[in-house]
């Protein structure tokens, strides 16, 4: 297997903390790259994330902006996410053709990282079309991992040129299922893997091997064509038009 290559943003070490705005144009920009790459990150400041088609009416920027938080929207579909005791992971694989085996062939990994954690999760399978809950993690669909009836990660896919991004979150405490005080949406809940960041991305890497092939640091010159992807998308603004525009 070809395996993929890993930004590490110069934290070698640890996990990289992220801007929201940087991230999801940084998500972008790795899909534009061409390359099977991976990335984990954690957020700061804490975020609100909206999904590509998620209406931004209703948001409580007043609590946002009290609690010192941004507001940005992904690339990607689905319900909001509060970014905050969270790690996200973002990856980028040519696509199979077949939503579901794509989905299918990361929850492999996710599934194999988690084992080394003691966490025995399994892809969310459930029969007639997605629910549109407003937060995220109050419900689970196909492209989901959970433990028992508990979400543990919410991940979510956007295509280009026959390229997938994908890119999900999960919970390293509880504060992801505060989302509530943001976005008004049913009580949320879910499995904390109560680690931290750097455990739970070494435990990922080594699930993302097993099943996707060797995960290597990225080379320079594959770290310097992405951030020039990043500066580049970063200049010319969000490239998806949203239902509702989130900026002031």
């Amino acid at each position: 297997m070809p395996g993929l290559s890993e930004l590490r943003l110069g934290d070698i070490e640890g996990v990289p903390a992220l801007a929201g705005a940087v991230a999801m144009a940084l998500h972008v920009a790795m899909l534009e790259s061409g390359e099977d790459l991976l990335l984990f990150h954690t957020w700061d400041p804490p975020a609100l994330s909206l999904g590509r088609f998620q209406t931004a009416a209703g948001v409580r920027r007043d609590r946002l902006t009290a609690d010192g938080m941004d507001l940005v929207r992904r690339p990607t579909g689905g319900g909001a996410i509060l970014h905050a005791g969270d790690l996200t992971y973002a990856v980028t694989l040519a696509s199979t053709g077949k939503t579901l085996d794509d989905y299918a062939r990361v929850a492999a990994a996710l599934r194999a990282g988690l084992a080394r954690l003691g966490v025995a999760a399994q892809q969310q399978h459930r029969a007639g079309p997605p629910r549109r809950d407003t937060l995220c993690f109050a419900s689970a669909s196909g492209s989901d991992l959970r433990v028992g009836a508990a979400k543990v990660c919410g991940s979510a896919q956007v295509r280009r040129h026959g390229r997938v991004l994908q890119h999900g979150s999960l919970p390293l405490d509880a504060r992801p299922f505060g989302a509530g005080r943001y976005l008004d949406g049913p009580p949320v809940t879910g499995h904390v893997l109560r680690a931290d960041a750097p455990a739970v991305a070494a435990a990922l890497r080594a699930g993302f091997h097993q099943a996707l092939g060797p995960v290597e640091p990225a080379t320079a010159g594959v770290e310097a064509g992405v951030r020039a992807r990043l500066d580049a998308v970063l200049q010319r603004g969000p490239t998806l038009k949203p239902h509702s525009r989130v900026g002031p």
